[in-house]
């Protein structure tokens, strides 16, 4: 790409999240589907499918991928945060909560959670 924008090079549509490790763009499209594919989309490879649409990837530590499923739409309502691993398996449930955020330190997670139209910084310790 240039520095005024042109020669743009599409690698993908519907792309709703993403994030970049090792060489490969970890990517949910369309809010649901799962992939992972080379830096120059030459390799695209389906990891998970997310039966409720609207996940997103937030973060990445240690072998896992951390989305978010946003579920509820009220302000009262509480969402999954789940992990999968880079090859698509082990995905699991660690919390419910409505994250804005995601990030990890150590052995802890930190997140800013969206709590009855309120924000607050919460944290856990991960399972390993």
């Amino acid at each position: 790409m240039n520095a005024d924008g042109s020669e743009k090079e599409l690698l993908r549509e519907n792309v709703t999240s993403f994030i970049i490790v090792d060489d490969w763009i970890y990517y949910m499209q369309d809010q649901r589907q799962l992939r992972k594919m080379s830096l120059d989309a030459s390799t695209d490879i389906d990891l998970n499918d997310f039966e409720i649409p609207r996940a997103s990837i937030k973060t990445y530590n240690n072998g896992w991928l951390y989305v978010t499923v946003a579920l509820s739409g009220s302000i009262a309502g509480s969402n999954p945060i789940e992990r999968v691993r880079m090859d698509g398996t082990g995905r699991e449930k660690i919390a419910e909560a409505r994250p804005l955020a995601l990030y990890i330190a150590g052995d802890e997670m930190y997140f800013a959670n969206w709590v009855m139209g309120d924000r607050v910084l919460e944290h856990f310790k991960l399972e390993k």
